[in-house]
């Protein structure tokens, strides 16, 4: 299909992202879904994506999209740490552009923003072409906000003036826009953005394995459930944008309480945090393992009793807990540390499936874990609920099917 010219009134699509896949990163799955459902509605489907991994070694899940993929940037780099992910990023922008400049455009191109500001390149060489594509912006994180927010540069420095005038200008010739919660709509209204919809991201419902593969985790598993009252699970990234001090104070002011047991499986930034504080209080009800394989997540998320989500209040709108959805199709009630307005307290308040406590308020928090280890908070008619959300809103064949609808011209 590249490199040639797409029949005139064709249904052509290129999806454009660095990751594509069911690896550990979302955004790599959720393209794969889209460009599966699109394939399957006999679009001319066409993925462009880096070569680089991330935590591929755990992805343990087959490729479903049988299309074309292209393979852009460096195989050389990988996306881990800050100066692997710029690199990654600098590497997949300069082969995009001589793709995208070099090659017959499609109908419709998919952006996501992985890196950012892919769509400029995209609204540069729309402008320079008799026959346009449609321009669909696919945000996940929200730029350039997000680098003050975490730290990266400062609000009032030029360079970030800059990148706030490329983003508003280039932003504003996006034709539609998905977004993942009403903060980040209003968010992206504000850059100038058209035709904006709310389609949160979802999960693929995968067998559920008998047993985990990893017998260390499984052991600690079997002990918690058999010691404590109540699992709690905490998977993924913990990163730029999370904040778990507040269940870090609480395993330190309550070392030997047993009812509650705390476990970690993933990494990121903050990662080393959480094991310096396992390090700490040695006798703590709290474990911390590194990444699982995808495929053992649903056998993992299933002994746990609430699924622990967080996120700073500087970063609402500008990026989206993907963890919610694995724990919500596992039927498990969620706990979230973070403000109003986010997907997160989008399904907790549609759905009544668990709580929300903000993140700072330590003594709110507290007295949440209290009722949860008195036994004094039932979470079944809270399961049942979460159950019920995930199957109404937060699984691939819902979630996939809005985006491809949205894509072809359902803009109501």
């Amino acid at each position: 299909m590249s490199g040639g010219v797409y029949p005139r009134g064709a249904a052509s699509v290129w999806l454009v992202n660095l990751f594509f896949g069911e690896g550990v990163a979302p955004t790599g799955f959720l393209l794969e879904s889209l460009a599966v459902k699109l394939q399957e509605q006999d679009w001319l489907v066409e993925v462009l994506t880096g070569q680089v991994g991330y935590n591929a070694a755990q992805t343990g899940v087959r490729q479903r999209f049988s299309g074309k993929v292209v393979h852009l940037g460096n195989r050389l780099i990988s996306a881990a740490g800050f100066g692997g992910r710029l690199f990654s990023w600098l590497a997949l922008y300069a082969s995009v552009a001589w793709f995208a400049f070099t090659h017959p455009l499609p109908s419709h191109i998919v952006i996501m923003t992985t890196p950012p500001y892919l769509h400029l390149l995209f609204v540069v060489r729309n402008l320079l072409t008799w026959r346009k594509a449609e321009l669909i912006l696919w945000n996940q994180d929200t730029y350039p906000e997000v680098l003050p927010s975490v730290g990266l540069v400062r609000a009032n420095s030029i360079i970030y003036r800059l990148l706030v005038r490329l983003d508003r200008w280039a932003t504003a010739r996006i034709d539609k826009t998905i977004v993942l919660d009403q903060a980040m709509r209003d968010v992206l209204a504000n850059h100038g953005a058209r035709h904006i919809r709310v389609i949160p991201n979802w999960e693929l419902d995968l067998p559920k394995p008998a047993e985990l593969s990893n017998q260390e985790l499984a052991a600690c598993v079997a002990t918690a459930k058999e010691t404590a009252r109540c699992l709690i699970l905490y998977t993924g990234n913990y990163g730029w944008g999370h904040d778990l001090n507040s269940a870090c104070e609480y395993l330190r002011r309550h070392s030997e309480q047993k009812s509650l047991f705390f476990l970690f499986v993933g990494g990121g930034e903050k990662w080393p945090q959480l094991l310096e504080l396992h390090r700490q209080l040695p006798s703590a009800a709290v474990a911390v393992f590194p990444y699982q394989p995808k495929a053992d997540l649903p056998a993992l998320i299933n002994h746990a009793d609430l699924g622990l989500v967080a996120m700073e209040q500087s970063c609402l709108g500008l990026m989206s807990p993907s963890k919610i959805h694995g724990y919500l199709l596992q039927g498990k009630p969620l706990l979230y540390l973070g403000q109003p307005g986010s997907n997160v307290d989008d399904a907790i308040t549609g759905y009544q499936c668990g709580f929300r406590v903000d993140e700072k308020d330590y003594p709110a928090f507290e007295q949440l874990l209290d009722g949860l280890a008195g036994g004094r908070i039932a979470l079944d008619k809270l399961a049942a609920n979460a159950k019920r959300a995930a199957v109404d809103r937060y699984v691939e064949k819902v979630g996939a099917a809005e985006v491809a609808a949205y894509i072809q011209g359902d803009v109501g």
